[in-house]
């Protein structure tokens, strides 16, 4: 993916995302991409999950996967999966995602140089690992799972934090800083939105049950 700079520079950004939990395993910023730089990256996304070696990698094929990064691969013990030529649904939740990275990050900032767009993404990823997701059956990629509160939380018990400048907000109840939520929208009240219990059946009183009763009374 592509960053143009304020001064209509182009930088590059690289990504390695964890097909499982939708993680953002590394992400860069870098004016030239080359294999000595994507080599190391793939190395800091293992040694950052613990030495996790992962089972395989998809890639494209571009020019920067030379020799040294086939060398890195391969002395984590993966396995390489090349995509076939120009078909973006081989290796499309990556695809998915810098669609996403561009749409509500990207597009709305000004980036004046490499170090300032890897400061942007940074933030951003922060946003993104906390947030649902629908591959996920909305739940984030990490922390806890996102669950919505027991009970409605006033608006004056809301605190909002920005992110990047206002772009994206994170919402959390007063006292739980932590656990960022979701206000529930109230619901509204439709014919079938409530109850209404049957009433009691009451029976007709018999008529000549009742006049035999009247003439005992008279008696």
């Amino acid at each position: 993916m592509t960053i143009v700079t304020l001064r209509f520079q182009i930088l590059y950004c690289f990504v390695i995302i964890d097909l499982a939990r939708r993680e953002i395993l590394h992400i860069g910023v870098t004016s030239t991409p080359s294999a000595q730089y994507a080599g190391p990256c793939s190395v800091e996304a293992v040694a950052d999950r613990d030495n996790e070696n992962p089972r395989f990698l998809i890639r494209d094929r571009d020019s920067i996967y030379g020799e040294e990064f086939r060398r890195h691969v391969k002395n984590c013990g993966t396995r390489r999966l090349i995509t076939p030529p120009r078909p973006p649904e081989a290796n499309a939740i990556c695809e998915r995602l810098n669609e996403t990275l561009r749409h509500d990050c990207l597009d709305h900032v000004i980036v004046r140089d490499a170090l300032q767009g890897q400061r942007v993404l940074n933030e951003y990823v922060g946003h993104y690992h906390g947030r649902p997701h629908r591959g996920l059956r909305m739940q984030p990629p990490l922390g806890a799972p996102w669950l919505p509160p027991v009970r409605r939380v006033p608006p004056k018990d809301v605190v909002s934090r920005p992110i990047l400048g206002g772009l994206h907000h994170e919402y959390y109840a007063r006292g739980a800083r932590d656990w960022p939520f979701h206000v529930p929208a109230r619901k509204r009240r439709t014919r079938h939105s409530s109850v209404r219990r049957p009433l009691p059946s009451v029976r007709a009183p018999n008529s000549r049950a009742s006049a035999s009763r009247q003439r005992r009374q008279r008696l």
